[in-house]
């Protein structure tokens, strides 16, 4: 006795399976591109801040720098001085 195994594949159901597949696939990709698209906007928006934050503190020691040398220079008298806690 002869077995045989015989499949019978409806055509539209196949082609239904496989456009419900291709969606299925395109829905989990998409929905992976943002997720990654947020990610890059999170970072920028912290290069961003990062940068600023930089920005202001080199303002700030430029500005610092500006008042060191306007600061007032007093000279020493010359000649005889006496240090109390000298050698001596």
């Amino acid at each position: 006795m002869v077995s045989s195994l015989s499949i019978y594949i409806n055509i539209f159901l196949f082609a239904f399976l496989m456009t419900l597949a291709a969606f299925a696939g395109f829905m989990i990709r998409r929905s992976q591109l943002k997720k990654l698209k947020r990610r890059v906007l999170e970072l920028e928006q912290e290069m961003v801040t990062s940068h600023s934050e930089i920005l202001g503190l080199q303002q700030n020691i430029a500005e610092l720098k500006k008042e060191k040398k306007t600061t007032p220079v007093v000279s020493l008298p010359e000649g005889n001085v006496h240090y109390p806690y000298s050698s001596k």
